[in-house]
This record gives structure tokens, sequence and C-alpha cells, in this order.
């Protein structure tokens, strides 16, 4: 009887233990997915505020392109009115509406490169926020798979008891 009932223990124990294994490599696991999808989290919020900044300094650039293109009007029209032309036809107005153009072209050129720049962080924001998204989901399947492990590990070494007892009741051995 003293041998059956070491074996038993053993057997106990060892399904114990590694069920609780299991469970620890589980959470370890989870919690390392946890983590990333907060980096994740956090390296979003980094991205939207690029996002914002290069915006607002985008808008403060083609504030500076129109002040620069009015500045430059404004010194085209002292020296067309300084030569005694007037600046309301002919070549001096085309003058003026040819700066006008290019500096509104300008303009847009410097609005379309800091939305390009805005929309690469916000693209950088969805993948964090994807990618965080499946951290959460790689933590809740470790999580789930450690419990499904454990509680197998358990049903086997019950089972094993169980045909220990079994032998040793019917046949008087333990295998």
């Amino acid at each position: 009887m003293c041998m059956m009932a070491i074996g038993i223990i053993a057997t106990i124990a060892s399904t114990v233990i590694g069920a609780a294994g299991q469970m620890q490599a589980a959470n370890a696991t989870a919690a390392a997915a946890e983590y990333n999808a907060e980096v994740n989290r956090r390296n979003a919020i980094v991205a939207q505020n690029l996002a914002a900044d290069a915006r607002k300094r985008g808008i403060e650039a083609v504030n500076e392109q129109h002040m620069k293109t009015a500045a430059l009007k404004g010194r085209q029209i002292a020296v067309i009115s300084a030569n005694n032309l007037d600046v309301t036809s002919g070549s001096p107005l085309d003058v003026l509406g040819d700066t006008a153009q290019i500096g509104e072209w300008d303009a847009r050129t410097i609005r379309g490169n800091f939305e390009r720049e805005a929309l690469g962080h916000e693209t950088q924001v969805m993948n964090f926020n994807a990618e965080a998204g499946l951290n959460e989901m790689k933590a809740r399947s470790a999580r789930s798979a450690g419990m499904i492990a454990a509680a197998g590990s358990i049903a086997g070494g019950l089972g094993t008891v169980a045909d220990k007892w079994y032998n040793y009741n019917t046949i008087g051995k333990l295998t």
C-alpha cells in the first residue's frame, strides 16, 4: 500500500506542478503581450502628436509664404510706381498677377507637404493601434490556452491516478 500511495502522490504532485507551470508560462506570455500593447498605445499617442505638430508647423509655413508673397508684391508695386508705371494694367499688372500665382503655388506645395507628413503620422497611429489590439488578443489567447493546457494536465493526471488505483485494486500491482 505504501508504494501505491507514493506513486499516486507523485503523480498528483507532478500533475499540479505541470499545470501550475503551464499557467505561469501563459501568464508570462500574456504579460509580455499586454506590455507590447501598452507600448503601441503610447507610440500611437506620440504619432498623433507628431501629426498635429506637422499641421501646426505647416499652417505657420503657409502663412509665412503668404506674407512673403505680399511683401514681394509690395516691393514690386513700389518699384513699378517709382518708375511712373501704372500697376493696374499691362506688364506691371501681369508681373503682380504672376507673383500672386507663384506665391499661391508655393503655399499649396507647402500645404501638400505638411498634409503628407501628417497623414504619414496618422497612418502610424492606425498601425500602432492595430498592433496594440493584436497584442491584447495574444494576451487573452495565451491566458485561455494556459487554462486549457492546465485543465488537460489535471485531467490527464487524474486519469493516471485512477488507472493506478484501479490496477492496484484489481490486480494488486502499481503500474
